[in-house]
């Protein structure tokens, strides 16, 4: 008889055949393992679990969630591609293409419409690192591990606070200038 597939008991994201596989993949070397992503897959799948009801939605932090949306999209739209920005998003496919290295771009500005942008690339190691200390930074963090390095993106855009920020993934192309990819 074949055992029924269970669930880890603190995130519930992350199936299993046997008590074995459980084992195994929690110790993985090079922390690869489970031990090291659940705790910041437990914050993600309790938010998925609990979506917002369409009465929250209307509360004032949606309207700074639309605010962040509207201010990045903006952001790259207007970036041409000689700005800085552009160069750091095209260096970071070229690295994805070479190395297969993922990473968070992070745009950060101190009150939305300023000009004035501060652009960070954290690498995966230390999203990793980030999302094990803030659970503000586990969603950002998942979505680094799944993306394709190559030509997609996590931007991570927030005005310096905590509980504003958008993250959310772009393919190459929706960046970059034909020639370029």
């Amino acid at each position: 008889m074949i055992p029924k597939p269970k669930a880890c008991a603190k995130c519930k994201a992350v199936w299993y055949c046997s008590k074995e596989c459980q084992v195994a993949d929690w110790k993985r070397p090079q922390k690869q393992g489970h031990k090291e992503h659940c705790a910041s897959l437990a914050v993600a799948a309790a938010s998925q679990r609990n979506p917002r009801k369409a009465s929250e939605l209307a509360k004032p932090e949606n309207d700074l969630t639309k605010l962040l949306m509207d201010r990045c999209t903006e952001v790259l739209d207007k970036s041409p591609p000689g700005s800085k920005i552009y160069g750091i998003m095209k260096k970071m496919l070229a690295d994805g293409k070479k190395t297969q290295k993922r990473a968070v771009l992070m745009l950060c500005e101190k009150s939305l419409g300023c000009g004035k942008i501060e652009a960070i690339v954290v690498p995966q190691e230390m999203a990793d690192t980030l999302s094990a200390r803030d659970p503000n930074f586990a969603r950002p963090s998942q979505m680094v591990r799944t993306y394709d390095p190559a030509t997609q993106l996590v931007i991570n855009f927030d005005c310096q606070k905590p509980e504003g920020f958008v993250c959310f993934q772009t393919m190459a192309e929706d960046i970059l200038q034909p020639e370029d990819l």
